[in-house]
């Protein structure tokens, strides 16, 4: 059995809309005999040193509910298709649920230049971008076959994840992508009789992400704090083979795996380290369950979101 490990690495992650700050632990793989198509261990330790050696990125959350100046997803104030948590934000930031999802009609950004995004950013010394393509809303910012309530409907009719993916690539800026399996508005979505036909419009929205725009080298999945039947195992081997190399976050295991939030992902991924068959990869490749919070020590690749905008995770005008 051979071993591999990545150093112990301190680095800074600050996002434009939300900050990054990495702190990623010695991570030790063994390798396996066991064949896997949708995973390259050789493959797998570059990327993650190459992702530790990044340490500063920029994250940009933004869509039609910034028409209503309240952010995204969590302030539409309307059933959450299977999702029971009975929680909102404060009532005076929720927006009339019919409201939000009729926001798209007036989203036209005229001014929006993502080269001059881009520019700006390098001359700050990002080296990353990761932009919201679909919160749990369900809101698609990317031209899509899947739906259509998407960015083409909008008065501003043009493909926004294209112009992002198009200045990245051009300013040599790693592009990642935002990505929420859920969808509040699919009454597909954690349906007990057609939950199945959603994962298959979700992994092929996935799909869509992975090959029109380039290389991909994120994508951060994100919770609502339901249950997430997402069909990881052959959701993450799609990915990987659309996109070889690409790190994946770790937010697709909540409530999967028994403490996700408090240390749980980590454990599971250690147990299989310790002389197991290597299933790490089926947890997702680095930990991003804190918000907020400064980072630590984890022998595991970790990231922490830090919103630049008094705890809102978009941009709020």
């Amino acid at each position: 059995m051979k071993r591999m490990c990545t150093g112990r690495v301190s680095s800074i992650v600050i996002f434009v809309l939300v900050g990054l700050i990495l702190i990623n632990g010695n991570r030790c793989i063994a390798e396996t005999s066991a064949a896997d198509n949708s995973f390259d261990l050789d493959t797998y330790n570059k990327s993650v040193q190459q992702w530790q050696n990044l340490k500063y990125g920029l994250f940009v959350c933004w869509g039609p509910a910034s028409i209503a100046g309240k952010g995204i997803g969590w302030v539409r104030n309307a059933p959450r298709a299977g999702n029971p948590n009975p929680w909102y934000p404060p009532k005076e930031s929720l927006v009339d649920g019919e409201v939000y999802d009729n926001l798209y009609k007036q989203f036209n950004p005229v001014d929006f230049d993502a080269d001059a995004w881009m520019r700006i950013a390098k001359k700050a010394g990002v080296k990353y971008f990761v932009f919201l393509t679909k919160h749990c809303d369900g809101f698609i910012m990317w031209d899509t076959k899947t739906s259509d309530y998407n960015i083409m409907n909008t008065p501003y009719g043009k493909d926004l994840c294209k112009e992002i993916a198009d200045a990245c690539h051009k300013h040599g800026l790693k592009l990642g992508w935002y990505y929420a399996p859920c969808d509040w508005v699919d009454p597909d979505c954690r349906s007990t009789t057609t939950h199945d036909v959603y994962i298959e419009r979700m992994q092929e929205q996935l799909r869509e992400l992975m090959t029109n725009y380039g290389k991909v080298s994120m994508l951060w999945t994100d919770t609502d704090g339901g249950n997430a039947p997402w069909d990881q195992d052959n959701t993450y081997a799609l990915i990987r083979k659309l996109q070889p190399g690409i790190m994946i976050n770790n937010r697709m295991e909540y409530n999967r795996i028994p403490g996700w939030a408090y240390g749980g992902w980590a454990e599971a991924c250690l147990k299989r380290l310790d002389g197991q068959p290597a299933r790490w990869k089926d947890f997702g490749d680095y930990d991003s369950a804190a918000e907020n919070h400064v980072g630590g020590v984890s022998p595991l690749p970790h990231e922490s979101c830090m919103s630049m905008l008094k705890g809102a995770w978009a941009w709020v005008p």
